[in-house]
């Protein structure tokens, strides 16, 4: 069982490579970029290494495979003051029933009021505002060591008067061998937003990452991304928890790689602090010379 087992875990990798020649385009020149933002606080500090690490409600984004994971009723919530004007709000909320578990989640990016200008000048003609909004339904189901789950998301993009959406799919798997776990993600496939006359495509994606517990309480991952607006990236991160009595402290760092970036920008870090049925968690990510962001969340279960 051990062996065929792993030789799963290892087809995860194979079939995401050929998956991955879909990736290789600009970075940002789809539309849906929310789509691409991750909720929460543990995730993002690790590098967003974490398609086979999440197994709770946490990992949903990366991977819709961690809902098999939510045991009785959990909650996430999250708010983001980005660059500028900008602010993201992130709630999710799920409960095993049955066989899985099922649940939804919201995440919105409002962006402060902007100056409208119809052509290259000085005078501005009035103000408008600018965001975007993804509501989505998941659910996630395993068996022994396998899991899988999928997730249906609704966009809505809207800037001044003219606004667009579309529909989007998430579906992912993951199974595990002792220590290790492997996981494949398969984000954002779905309809393309139409903004006046022009069509454009989501953000599609393939990740494929493992996971090594080499501690009860210390583990490491990795992942691989194949992002179709970006170029073929990796991504590292790890967890090491301390423990006092009923109090646990999850310290996280992570590593992704990029471009042109320096260590600084694709370092991120984070810890928690988690009470009985509560975590409070946080995390640092920076973006070059944009600024960094600072994450903070809390987690229930009932």
């Amino acid at each position: 069982m051990i062996k065929k087992t792993a030789i799963i875990i290892t087809g995860f990798f194979l079939y995401a490579l050929p998956l991955g020649a879909y990736g290789g385009g600009y970075e940002g020149t789809r539309a849906g970029q929310v789509l691409k933002i991750a909720g929460g606080a543990a995730g993002p500090a690790m590098g967003g290494a974490y398609t086979a690490a999440g197994n709770d409600i946490s990992g949903i984004h990366f991977n819709p495979a961690a809902a098999a994971g939510i045991e009785g009723f959990q909650f996430e919530v999250m708010r983001l003051e980005w660059f500028g004007d900008t602010a993201l709000n992130h709630a999710v909320f799920g409960m095993d029933i049955g066989p899985g578990s099922a649940g939804v989640s919201y995440t919105g990016i409002s962006i402060g009021t902007m100056e409208r200008r119809l052509d290259d000048t000085i005078q501005h003609e009035g103000t408008f505002k600018a965001g975007d909004s993804v509501g989505s339904l998941f659910y996630g189901t395993g068996r022994g060591p396998f899991k899988a789950g999928a997730a249906i998301k609704y966009l809505h993009s809207k800037i001044d008067y003219e606004s667009a959406s579309a529909f989007a799919f998430d579906i992912g798997a993951t199974a595990y061998s002792g220590s290790i776990r492997g996981g494949l993600s398969i984000r954002n496939l779905g309809t393309s937003m139409k903004f006046i006359q022009e069509k454009e495509k989501l953000p599609f994606s393939v990740s494929a990452g493992f996971c090594y517990d080499f501690l009860e309480n210390f583990y490491g991952t990795g992942d691989i991304n194949f992002p179709s607006d970006g170029e073929t990236n990796a991504a590292f991160g790890a967890e090491y928890t301390l423990s006092a009595g009923s109090v646990n402290i999850p310290v996280r760092a992570g590593i992704r790689s990029g471009k042109g970036k320096k260590l600084i920008e694709a370092s991120s870090a984070g810890a928690g602090l988690s009470h009985k049925n509560y975590t409070f968690d946080f995390a640092w990510v920076p973006y070059g010379d944009i600024g960094d962001t600072f994450r903070f969340s809390l987690k229930g279960s009932f």
